[in-house]
């Protein structure tokens, strides 16, 4: 059933209404052109700060590339430097080697070194010196080399 209106509104009354709606609407409307205006400062804040810490990022990823450079160069320098003591080291104990040599000593004094062992074949060993695994076993110094 429609509804009927028993009490007629006047142009008046009807004006004022709509004018308080209007009211509300505007007010409405400011209250969030506001909060646009405060959100749209606030993401320009960002972005100035985004720009900032962008700019700042460059300098970073050059030092980090840099030290990154410096490690490996000092790295490969220590690596240069430790085969090179051990090169010179090896070399060192080699001509030591030479050096004291009883090769040496025998060219200069025959009597300090003593007389070679005779060799020894597996059946020429001495009585009860026992059988080659034996020997083996054991450690038998009469056992041939």
């Amino acid at each position: 059933m429609p509804y009927i209106m028993n009490d007629p509104v006047s142009r008046y009354e009807l004006n004022a209404r709509l004018n308080a709606q209007d009211a509300k609407l505007d007010a409405a409307v400011n209250q969030m052109l506001g909060i646009a205006t405060r959100i749209d400062r606030s993401c320009d804040e960002i972005r100035a700060d985004m720009k900032a810490l962008h700019t700042d990022n460059k300098d970073t990823r050059k030092v980090i590339i840099a030290t990154g450079v410096a490690t490996v160069l000092g790295v490969a320098g220590f690596n240069s430097s430790v085969c090179s003591n051990v090169l010179t080291a090896f070399q060192a104990g080699l001509t030591a080697q030479h050096v004291f040599t009883p090769q040496d000593a025998t060219a200069t004094s025959p009597a300090a070194t003593p007389p070679k062992p005779k060799p020894t074949t597996p059946g020429s060993r001495p009585k009860g010196a026992g059988s080659d695994a034996q020997c083996m076993v054991q450690g038998d110094s009469t056992c041939p080399a």
